[in-house]
């Protein structure tokens, strides 16, 4: 089974006390809300696990903020033992009208900021044990798809006995969703959650950007 998430909610897309916390603006960390909306998250996929009794699942993200703090939002939840993974391939896109130049090694994880090293040190982030395709600066949108999807392929290989739960941007849900459902899904929103299960040469999508655990009860 393979969880598909989105990150939650940004700063530079929250309230302008969150937008003036920003350190790196291609960087941004999540918002309160966005926090909330992990933490959510976790709980939800928590119950999943123990409807499937499933007791052990891999956790893979994408190297920025935002992704990182989503997965340890979810991970406080799962209550057991847990790996983290990041995987640069799963990064965002490089759009040129996004970033103004190659910004990967400037991530906050990657300059080992100070002010989120109590964040990095909750858990032990492993590189992924296979051959990543890196982004190249600039990328189109069908460079990225193609990247995208060459990198969730190899990961799927190497962990292909295990459950496995992926944290990345909105355009990396759409990628996988045109390879898996041959389908292109503009409504990934914050924290929204596809649950994947692969049998054989058979996918089954359980979810499809789903958001409903967000209007359950407050934390």
């Amino acid at each position: 089974m393979l969880f598909l998430i989105r990150h939650g909610e940004r700063a530079d897309d929250s309230t302008n006390a969150e937008k003036q916390r920003i350190i790196l603006s291609f960087d941004p960390h999540l918002s309160q809300n966005g926090e909330t909306q992990a933490k959510k998250t976790g709980k939800y996929i928590r119950n999943i696990l123990k409807l499937h009794s499933i007791n052990k699942i891999v956790l893979v993200t994408s190297p920025y903020l935002r992704c990182i703090q989503t997965v340890i939002g979810i991970a406080n939840q799962l209550e057991q033992e847990i790996e983290i993974y990041i995987a640069k391939g799963l990064g965002e896109c490089f759009r040129q009208d996004w970033f103004e130049q190659d910004i990967l090694k400037e991530l906050h994880y990657y300059k080992g900021s100070q002010i989120y090293q109590h964040i990095f040190q909750q858990y032990s982030f492993l590189d992924v044990p296979y051959q990543e395709v890196i982004q190249q600066y600039p990328e189109s949108i069908q460079e990225f798809f193609g990247r995208f999807s060459e990198n969730y392929k190899r990961m799927r290989e190497h962990f292909t006995n295990n459950n496995i739960l992926v944290v990345t941007h909105g355009y990396g849900v759409h990628a996988v969703n045109m390879l898996e459902k041959q389908i292109i899904s503009n409504n990934a929103d914050y924290c929204s959650v596809n649950v994947i299960q692969y049998q054989k040469d058979n996918v089954d999508y359980l979810l499809l950007n789903s958001t409903a655990h967000l209007k359950k009860s407050k934390l």
